[in-house]
């Protein structure tokens, strides 16, 4: 790739990770919903029974999705910077990438050399599950 043209992709670990991300946030919505709600009723007359049960559901069910999705998100990241590296050769034709990238930033410049040893500046996007490189 000489020109100024973008190259796009996308690939599963990626599309996972976005996916997991959602997830979660809408997991984590719908429980502090779930809080304030039982907070509001609390104050219409409920009494702390049902407050405190359901607080502490929620404060178990917060850490359990936390611990989870932190434990799954340790293991996909690497997977994640190793496909993103083989994508990037195959897509530029640039061998290596350096190992301190940190793919899942939204912007940042790469410094690469390609075979003959000529330096190469891309720029990498990430929009969601969808990767953009181009030249800089």
């Amino acid at each position: 790739m000489r020109g100024k043209e973008s190259i796009s992709f996308t690939f599963p670990d990626i599309q996972e990770f976005w996916g997991r991300l959602v997830r979660r946030n809408v997991l984590s919505s719908a429980l502090s919903l779930m809080i304030c709600l039982a907070t509001i009723a609390t104050r219409f007359g409920l009494e702390d029974g049902p407050y405190l049960a359901i607080f502490l559901a929620y404060c178990g069910i917060q850490l359990a999705l936390s611990l989870a999705y932190w434990t799954r998100q340790n293991k996909l990241i690497p997977r994640i910077v190793q496909r993103f590296a083989v994508e990037f050769m195959l897509r530029t034709g640039i061998p290596t990438l350096p190992g301190d990238v940190d793919v899942l930033r939204t912007k940042q410049t790469v410094f690469a050399r390609d075979e003959d040893g000529e330096p190469h500046l891309w720029t990498v996007r990430r929009r969601r599950d969808v990767f953009t490189i181009a030249p800089a």
